[in-house]
């Protein structure tokens, strides 16, 4: 019996769409991983000046991805967000390092697959996140917007 040598990082990516390398870093590198919360779930958003802890991790109904929520800036980010913008690295070039190349031939299967949520995500777990996203989105506007 022979085994094949798998490919390199490198050449698994050389093909890779920007579809692509979003969901491979979005899935395999956390947002988590490089930032923490300062308590009750909350974080300043590292992109743009943010003196309050205006921001929290949430999963994506729409494809499990790890997504950072700024209630402040009313914008969402992920893991490919941060690596590009606060790193300032190329994302490719990080995966590439980063990454084992046995994930990133997972991920790559499984986005190029067309199959839309990742079968690990849980749909409860999503509807409790929902329900956190209010009550946090409304605390945050009677604190900071009613004063």
């Amino acid at each position: 019996m022979t085994f094949s040598k798998p490919d390199s990082p490198r050449k698994l990516l050389s093909k890779a769409s920007k579809r692509d390398l979003f969901l491979l870093a979005s899935r395999a590198v956390p947002l988590s991983s490089f930032l923490e919360d300062k308590g009750f779930g909350l974080l300043s958003c590292p992109f743009h000046a943010d003196v309050v802890a205006s921001a929290k991790f949430f999963p994506s109904d729409e494809d499990g991805i790890e997504r950072l929520f700024c209630f402040s800036c009313q914008k969402q980010y992920t893991s490919f967000h941060y690596i590009q913008q606060i790193l300032d690295l190329d994302v490719k070039e990080y995966l590439i390092k980063h990454v084992p190349v046995e994930q990133i031939g997972e991920i790559l299967k499984f986005a190029r697959s067309g199959v839309g949520r990742p079968p690990e995500t849980n749909k409860l777990k999503l509807e409790g996140n929902l329900k956190d996203f209010q009550s946090i989105s409304h605390f945050i506007k009677k604190v900071y917007l009613d004063g």
